[in-house]
């Protein structure tokens, strides 16, 4: 009897010594997105006022910083905006659509 409580006192220290090394893991618990989110919108207005639409509501709803407006590639970007452990910078484009 003596002996079988030893190995269960063995196997319990080895399960919990192994808990702890997996909760201490750095790649345990870590959120990696390999792609960002994307969704679309049909827009009947013309590209530079969707542009300017969208960098409004960028500032509007605090989703970054220094907005930029390209007009020449029809994309708006924010730099990182850093809220509690996750950095987020958003962006969008614009592309004309056939007409008929």
């Amino acid at each position: 009897m003596i002996k079988c409580r030893s190995y269960w006192g063995f196997f319990l220290i080895l399960v919990i010594f192994t808990t702890i090394l997996t909760a201490c893991d750095e790649k345990f618990g870590q959120t990696v997105i390999t792609k960002p989110d994307e969704f679309y919108y049909n827009y009947e207005a013309k590209e530079k006022y969707i542009l300017r639409a969208i960098a409004k509501v960028f500032r509007e709803k605090n989703m970054g910083t220094n907005v930029k407006i390209d007009e020449e590639k029809n994309t708006v970007e924010t730099d990182y905006y850093i809220q509690d452990n996750w950095r987020t910078k958003c962006s969008a484009r614009v592309k004309r659509i056939s007409w008929k």
